[in-house]
């Protein structure tokens, strides 16, 4: 496998991520933990951290699932081109 082979099969890995990722936000934050933002924004309201209207404007499924889901990409393509260095192999 080449670098650039490695490279993009890797940045096609991430994009199913990115396409992916809303559902898994999705699923942790409704199913698996309904009351997270509940919690967390009370808990940086009473830790004086933010205001109750800054902790719900980001402490929102709405933030969280754009937020993953620009992430995702971007640390996709950094951990594809790390890994392609370690796995590429010279053609004979």
């Amino acid at each position: 496998m080449t670098y650039m082979q490695g490279l993009v099969s890797g940045i096609l890995i991430s994009v199913v991520v990115m396409i992916l990722t809303p559902f898994s936000v999705w699923a942790s934050n409704t199913i698996i933990s309904p009351d997270y933002f509940e919690n967390v924004i009370n808990y940086t309201v009473a830790n004086k951290i933010k205001t109750h209207e800054q902790a719900a404007a980001y402490f929102n499924l709405n933030n969280y699932m754009f937020e993953a889901t620009m992430f995702a990409p971007m640390a996709g393509l950094v951990t594809s081109a790390l890994v392609a260095l370690f796995v590429k192999r010279n053609p004979k």
